[in-house]
């Protein structure tokens, strides 16, 4: 004994080389996930990995989302394997249909209602025939506050095709 303390003996030294890696582990509270700190920017490890995650893969889900532009003027959606635009133009409605290469699908087999939320909340039907090339067309004759809503399903002959909803301002 030395100062109070105890000199390992060979066979101890095992025991203490574990003391020493528990000490060790003990010093690094972050785990397996590297949740600490680093030491030049102060952010958790795990949330720089998310963010770089995210990075790459947003585009991917960027992708996957409804275009972003209209062929004439209204709000494109995705319903089934088509993109169809909504256009509003005083109390006509139109449905334009074409595929994802932005080709025109015509619209002879194809026939949709839409589910329209009118003034004071309450709902309305409109009914779409085809009008030639890839449109789809509805009239109607009730008032709308602020904008256009609508839930519309599109149907090929009696099969059901997509539905989607739409929200878009419309000038009367």
């Amino acid at each position: 004994m030395r100062g109070g303390l105890p000199v390992p003996w060979p066979d101890d030294l095992l025991t203490l080389k574990r003391l020493q890696g528990l000490a060790l582990a003990m010093r690094q509270p972050c785990g397996w996930a590297n949740a600490c700190p680093t030491a030049e920017t102060g952010e958790p490890m795990l949330a720089r990995l998310i963010i770089a995650a995210l990075f790459v893969l947003g585009p991917l889900v960027a992708l996957a989302q409804d275009h972003d532009h209209s062929h004439q003027g209204g709000l494109e959606k995705k319903l089934g394997p088509y993109q169809v635009e909504l256009v509003v133009k005083g109390s006509d409605v139109m449905l334009y249909i074409q595929d994802d290469k932005d080709r025109k699908i015509e619209s002879a087999p194809f026939t949709a209602t839409a589910l329209v939320l009118a003034k004071s909340n309450e709902q309305k039907t409109i009914q779409f025939a085809p009008a030639g090339d890839n449109k789809l067309a509805g009239k109607f004759n009730f008032t709308v506050e602020g904008k256009f809503r609508a839930a519309v399903t599109l149907k090929n002959g009696a099969t059901e095709v997509g539905k989607a909803r739409y929200v878009l301002d419309i000038k009367r």
